[in-house]
């Protein structure tokens, strides 16, 4: 009976550390989520900074164009200086010259500001990419992480998965039975050790006749208020669990 409590106790540790590993395996998507966020975010800023300048670009090439335009208005308009007959046309070609003028005064003070701005704009551009870039790096690194922890995690789950397997098969199936109907009970924890007298399961104390023969491990006892498996565990050895 010695052996069967030795098997349903390292099975009862073999399904905490299964547990334990598919509990950080369930988290893995999660993780891997945030990461994604975070990447998209950073590539957020990044494609804002790259709109800006497109933006920028656009508005200099209509100024530019606005400009071209202006000027060939100038020039027609200066010519008309040659062709008007009365003071008064002459006035209202001096008026429209002065209006253009305004204008293309305008558009330059515009293009050159517009110029000042694009500086700006492309020189915030280039560290958003080189931010981005250096994001992009720590992003696939801890990928890569994380993906490895995963697969880890596949690995030692199957190891466990066969341990699991070859100590059911090594339990009569009254006590199989027995492990199943308690686990199910207590949210997958079946077997407890006692320390010093007390079920850390219920954490209540057994009756001292109870946790001498639970030395002496000849047979499969229960917690008398958690219906626990028992077992024996030295202090020493608790502590360094």
């Amino acid at each position: 009976m010695e052996n069967q409590v030795a098997v349903l106790v390292e099975l009862q540790r073999a399904e905490t550390t299964l547990k334990g590993i598919l509990g950080r395996k369930n988290k893995i998507p999660a993780q891997l989520a945030e990461l994604e966020e975070e990447r998209k975010k950073q590539e957020g800023f990044r494609d804002e900074a790259k709109a800006l300048v497109a933006s920028l670009l656009a508005k200099q090439k209509e100024k530019e164009q606005a400009l071209v335009k202006a000027g060939d208005e100038l020039r027609k308009t200066k010519s008309k200086q040659f062709e008007v007959k009365t003071n008064k046309e002459f006035e209202a070609v001096l008026k429209e010259l002065e209006g253009i003028e305004k204008k293309i005064g305008s558009l330059e003070e515009g293009i050159i500001l517009l110029f000042d701005e694009m500086e700006k704009a492309k020189s915030d551009l280039q560290a958003s990419e080189v931010r981005y870039e250096e994001r992009l790096k720590e992003y696939e690194e801890a990928k890569r992480v994380i993906l490895a922890k995963s697969s880890e995690c596949d690995g030692q789950m199957t190891e466990l998965s066969v341990i699991q397997g070859d100590l059911k098969k090594s339990l009569t199936a009254e006590n199989l039975k027995k492990y199943e109907a308690i686990k199910g009970l207590h949210g997958g924890v079946a077997v407890a050790a006692v320390v010093k007298g007390i079920c850390q399961g219920c954490f209540v104390n057994i009756p001292p006749q109870m946790n001498n023969e639970l030395i002496k491990a000849k047979e499969i006892r229960f917690c008398p208020r958690c219906n626990r498996i028992i077992f024996y565990q030295a202090p020493k050895q608790a502590e360094a669990q």
